[in-house]
């Protein structure tokens, strides 16, 4: 038996192939890809956006932001700051960043910042250190109480 006005096939969630028969085919097809797939929009750039340095601390002690010679941001546990530049205190790239670990005055990371964007994570006690690419994972561990 042939299908009443040719076959046509639609991918749905790009896995799902479906064959369908003119219009009630389609209605049913439209009602699967609405009801089990979602469309994800692409996202848009526009110019300097992405130009952050992403600071997050997940559990750990405060810390400090320089850059240079200034003190630009501190972050607390749980916390997350993003830095651009030429905003607050923070000068035109490159950065000579330094984290310092605010209850002692440690310097717990120090590296030469040269280009955008790229995310720095601290989980607990631990430093991660940089990444050009966003570092996913668990929260770190139940903040300290502060005093």
């Amino acid at each position: 038996m042939r299908p009443l006005g040719g076959t046509r096939v639609f991918r749905a969630c790009s896995r799902h192939r479906l064959r369908l028969m003119g219009r009630t085919g389609l209605g049913i097809a439209m009602v699967l890809v609405f009801s089990g797939c979602s469309v994800v929009p692409q996202p848009t750039e526009a110019p300097g956006l992405d130009q952050v340095l992403h600071i997050e601390n997940r559990g750990g002690p405060a810390l400090e932001i320089r850059i240079g010679n200034a003190d630009v941001i501190d972050v607390e546990c749980n916390g997350g700051e993003a830095i651009r530049p030429r905003a607050g205190n923070a000068p035109e790239l490159p950065w000579e960043l330094t984290v310092v670990r605010i209850r002692d005055g440690s310097t717990i990371f120090a590296r030469r910042v040269d280009r955008l964007p790229q995310w720095f994570v601290q989980i607990g006690e631990e430093t991660l250190g940089m990444s050009e690419q966003p570092i996913l994972g668990l929260a770190g561990p139940t903040c300290p109480p502060s005093g």
